[in-house]
């Protein structure tokens, strides 16, 4: 697809056939890497849980739906709409930053938090709140168990199973706990993970 140049308006295309929509004209190396892999960002599957093409996106069909403008990257964020239920959704209902007022925050709280990084501590080095640390934390575990369950070996384990744990305590030593982990041998994958209290 070929864009022309500068232009002030948002050019409307024709909407009578799957992944067409409104196109934008950007200004010649001003477009960041981000934009262009908007343009070619193309929706998995229905978002909405009640649609049909929701967990069955066989035969799938939308259209592009206009664009709407934010400070973070991408700067123009691609609208949608199912041609099955007429739900209007964007390219970042499917990012993990979805709802993010500072999505560039994410990537770093994620390795701070895996160095074991107290969250005031890591909101002070970041130059946030300490309860922008705690949420996004929290969106980035659910993202990993996700992630954890949708490479799981499918079917029961075919390989012998190490079990392993950490003794350990939370606020203080008053309350200990035991963090238990059982991992493949050969693939090292984690299989089970448990936090149980001793108290």
């Amino acid at each position: 697809m070929t864009f022309p140049a500068r232009s002030s308006s948002i050019l409307a295309v024709s909407r009578s056939r799957p992944n067409c929509g409104t196109c934008l004209a950007y200004p010649s190396g001003m477009e960041s890497q981000a934009d262009r892999d908007e343009r070619h960002f193309r929706p998995p599957f229905c978002p909405r849980p009640t649609c049909h093409f929701h967990e069955r996106p066989l035969g799938w069909r939308y259209v592009r739906d206009g664009t709407h403008s934010r400070r973070a990257e991408p700067k123009r964020v691609q609208r949608f709409r199912c041609l099955a239920c007429g739900r209007c959704f964007s390219s970042q209902t499917f990012r993990t930053s979805y709802y993010l007022k500072r999505p560039e925050l994410l990537a770093k709280i994620f390795l701070q938090v895996g160095s074991c990084a107290g969250y005031r501590q890591v909101a002070d080095v970041l130059g946030c709140a300490h309860s922008t640390v705690l949420n996004q934390a929290r969106r980035l575990g659910r993202h990993c168990l996700l992630f954890q369950h949708l490479k799981a070996p499918p079917g029961p384990p075919t390989e012998r199973l190490v079990l392993d744990g950490l003794r350990t305590f939370e606020f203080s030593q008053y309350w200990p706990l035991d963090l238990n982990h059982v991992t493949g041998e050969e693939t090292y994958f984690l299989y089970g993970f448990n936090h149980a209290q001793l108290r």
